[in-house]
């Protein structure tokens, strides 16, 4: 039996602004950023030149997406979720290797409820990450840092979609922290991501549900 893959730096127990605010997450702490200054990266030379554009492929997309209140990451509504589930559905039903939405491998649901309210209804083919521990083991781990953002991605792209039950606290949080960890782990990356596509799910799973 193959061991799990570690967390990379034990991000969830680094120390992070704490208050109600998503948008504070996005500084990180010099703690943090000493950790990660330490690690020693795989890098072609032009990797290591910055670039005027990120590895996110949102704007090349039908996907609609908008700003809600201070979080700095997209929003969509419940009518363009169904769509991209219907899709990303559809495309895999034909061949399990097809691309959805023209630039996608997978389509990543994150739940990031309690699990006694996971357990009592969830999005079909969803996650469920309830903490920033649950968050680093299933996105951070050892061998990402064998891995450049571009490596990541053209192994893999994936669409993360994060939600609680009304995606106004909890699923748009636990979405910064993972945007905020992943730009401090590619700081010599810049502006790459290894999840450069991440939407939050408006209304969240109650919206979801109604609709």
């Amino acid at each position: 039996m193959c061991d799990r893959p570690r967390p990379l730096l034990n991000l969830s127990t680094t120390s992070l602004p704490n208050n109600n605010s998503t948008s504070s997450l996005s500084a990180g702490t010099s703690q943090l950023t000493r950790n990660i200054s330490g690690l020693s990266f795989r890098m072609s030379p032009s990797e290591k030149t910055f670039c005027d554009h990120d590895n996110s492929v949102l704007d090349k997309t039908d996907i609609k997406t908008f700003k809600v209140d201070d979080c700095t990451l997209p929003s969509i509504d419940v009518e363009q979720f169904n769509k991209i589930l219907t899709e990303y559905k559809h495309s895999k039903s034909q061949d399990l290797n097809n691309k959805f939405l023209k630039f996608f491998d997978e389509l990543v649901i994150v739940d990031c409820r309690f699990q006694y309210e996971f357990q009592g209804g969830r999005i079909d083919g969803a996650v469920n990450l309830s903490s920033k521990k649950e968050l680093e083991d299933y996105f951070l781990h050892d061998d990402i840092a064998m891995k450049s953002p571009i490596e990541m991605t053209q192994q893999s792209r994936k669409l993360l979609v994060f939600h609680c039950e009304f995606s106004s606290h909890r699923g748009p949080l636990m979405a910064t922290n993972l945007r905020t960890w992943d730009r401090l782990l590619n700081k010599e990356f810049y502006p790459n991501l290894y999840y450069p596509d991440i939407v939050i799910l408006d209304g969240g799973y109650k919206k979801y549900y109604e609709k």
